[in-house]
């Protein structure tokens, strides 16, 4: 047997945590990636996918299935001597190890948006406490986007965004209501997406003495307004609560 196999059976041993972890994640902001290092993804992976599957061997067990672990190290470990009896074992029992991890993945799959429900309905990742920090997505723009920074635990109903770009040599200030966001690869904000749009000239606003919602501001036509961070020198966040929309 060459080493391919068992890393195959490490990877389909960890892969729940994977699950449940990637779940968790992308539960609440689907646009959210993340930027956490390999060996601390996999290190998480490794805990999940142990808590997981203590759980299903004990219901495994009080079901009356019994777990041959003795033929699981062999396969991991490639003892040539044990070998063929312990695939002989894995081939035997092979409608319940697929039954097992079926139903395993699954349960992970949904534990992992459970939990973020859970999560996000009592505002666990709330504040700066112990296990706040240890709820958080690994990228901080969902809470950016969501006051979940400021003292207050209530979900923004909108988000107003003032942004500051160069076309033509002109300093623009683009406003609108945050419809939507993207990430690169490494957990960067890479665009934005606006509603509403408004654009006035920096030199407008000089002079104007008013809030962000006045001004000598020109409506721009369309549904939905793609501005790529690329193109946006800084921008200012406003969230609008239930009572402030009324």
């Amino acid at each position: 047997m060459n080493i391919a196999f068992p890393a195959v059976v490490i990877f389909l041993l960890l892969f729940p945590g994977v699950v449940f972890r990637n779940a968790f994640l992308q539960s609440e902001d689907k646009s959210a990636s993340t930027a956490t290092p390999l060996t601390t993804a996999a290190a998480l992976a490794f805990i999940y996918a142990l808590m997981l599957h203590f759980v299903w061997v004990f219901f495994a067990t009080l079901f009356g299935f019994k777990i041959d672990y003795f033929s699981l190290l062999v396969i991991l470990t490639s003892d040539r001597d044990n070998l063929a009896a312990a695939i002989k074992v894995v081939a035997a029992s092979i409608n319940w190890i697929a039954l097992y991890f079926a139903t395993l993945l699954a349960a992970s799959w949904l534990l992992g948006f459970a939990f973020r429900f859970v999560v996000s309905t009592f505002n666990l990742d709330h504040g700066e406490n112990w296990l706040a920090k240890r709820l958080k997505n690994d990228t901080p723009w969902y809470y950016y986007f969501s006051d979940f920074e400021s003292d207050t635990k209530d979900m923004p109903a909108a988000v107003y965004i003032s942004a500051l770009t160069e076309v033509g040599g002109l300093i623009f200030i683009y406003e609108g209501f945050l419809r939507s966001y993207k990430l690169n690869s490494s957990g960067q904000l890479d665009r934005i997406v606006l509603q509403n749009v408004d654009r006035r000239l920096i030199c407008e606003d000089k002079n104007s003495g008013t809030d962000i919602f006045e001004g000598n501001s020109h409506e721009i036509s369309g549904d939905n307004m793609v501005i790529p961070m690329s193109e946006i020198k800084n921008f200012n966040i406003q969230y609008l609560y239930t009572e402030d929309a009324d």
